[in-house]
């Protein structure tokens, strides 16, 4: 009978391995567990759900609550129009303002939304041959001054919506377009 001594000789590959599965483990920890890496391609997402929900918003205001009710949108851009006086264009912008920022907050509940959607909305016509625009209604910081053109603030969404409506004296179809941006 032949006993054969053990040695120390497997011993040094076994640490080796050892260590290798160590450090694969946790190399593969650290990049699953990194975080998010945004590619180009994944950029647009919010965007569109930015667009989708201004265009949403302005549907909603696009259509009639009761059955033989007025759209309200249609009536809050006919009482924008030049020929109503300023009282009537005030109390047009300021419901406009109300509504579009109501429908803008609204979520279902199961999620915070931050309320960071500011606005600007211009209304354009044709006056004869020409393409007019005026501004309309913008949204206002927290110390209630107006938020302007959105200068520099990226990105920002542009969603319109066509209005049938009497504008100055005759029945016509404006556009009603909305820059939404997040601040």
């Amino acid at each position: 009978m032949v006993i054969k001594k053990l040695s120390d000789s497997g011993q040094l590959f076994t640490i080796e391995g050892l260590t290798a599965a160590i450090i694969m483990l946790v190399s593969a920890y650290i990049v699953l567990g990194s975080g998010m890496i945004l590619t180009p391609g994944d950029v647009h997402i919010s965007d569109m759900q930015l667009k989708q929900l201004g265009n949403d918003a302005l549907l909603m205001m696009d259509t009639k609550d009761t059955y033989n009710g007025v759209v309200p949108l249609a009536s809050i851009i006919q009482n924008a129009s030049p020929g109503m006086g300023s009282v009537k264009n005030q109390q047009a912008e300021s419901e406009f303002k109300t509504q579009f920022e109501n429908y803008l907050s609204m979520n279902t509940g199961s999620a915070f939304l931050v309320d960071s959607l500011k606005f600007n909305s211009t209304i354009y016509y044709m006056d004869g041959d020409s393409l007019t625009q005026i501004p309309f209604a913008e949204s206002e910081n927290e110390y209630g001054e107006k938020e302007g053109d959105n200068p520099g603030r990226s990105p920002a969404i542009r969603c319109g919506r066509y209005v049938g409506t009497e504008w100055m004296s005759s029945d016509t179809i404006v556009r009603l377009e909305v820059l939404i941006w997040r601040d």
